[in-house]
């Protein structure tokens, strides 16, 4: 649970054919071109970065969307750790438990709206994250939730009806 099973990269292996390249130890390096999606049916799950990089390109006419596969279901969100910075546009996320979580990199997140989040749209720990032209609404406890040493940028956003829209300070 919480990463990438085999139930999940034989789907993801079948949605991108020959694109999807599995690495060592059951690294999955992929480039999805646009129309193109990637599916993680399995329950619990999520996209789980660690010591990389991600980069989503949406625009705003046409977003990348990460929500589970069943409508109300919920899904673990998208987890960035590792020294590297990542940036992320153009995205909608929907009912995740955490929307985005970061720690000890970087995170460029630009044009995104973060929906239902169960936890926290946005949870950044030992890390930096710039959060720009973004919505962050309906989280069923933090918005934005910045711990231990996090620095976390926000300009031009908009954080509407979450039980708490920021908590800042140590765990």
């Amino acid at each position: 649970k919480g990463g990438f099973g085999e139930d999940a990269v034989g789907v993801i292996q079948e949605e991108l054919h020959d694109r999807a390249l599995l690495g060592g130890e059951g690294k999955l390096h992929a480039v999805l071109e646009e129309l193109e999606r990637l599916v993680v049916e399995a329950e619990g799950t999520g996209l789980d970065v660690r010591g990389g990089s991600l980069a989503v390109m949406g625009t705003f006419g046409n977003p990348v969307v990460l929500a589970p596969v069943e409508e109300g279901g919920r899904w673990n969100g998208v987890s960035v750790t590792g020294p590297k910075r990542s940036e992320v546009q153009g995205v909608v996320v929907r009912n995740a438990e955490f929307g985005f979580a970061v720690e000890s990199g970087a995170l460029e997140l630009r044009d995104a709206e973060i929906d239902n989040a169960h936890r926290a749209a946005l949870y950044v720990r030992n890390a930096s994250v710039d959060v720009q032209w973004s919505t962050i609404q309906d989280s069923k406890n933090i918005g934005i939730w910045a711990t231990q040493s996090a620095t976390v940028l926000v300009d031009g956003a908009n954080l509407d009806n979450n039980r708490i829209a920021l908590v800042a300070g140590d765990e």
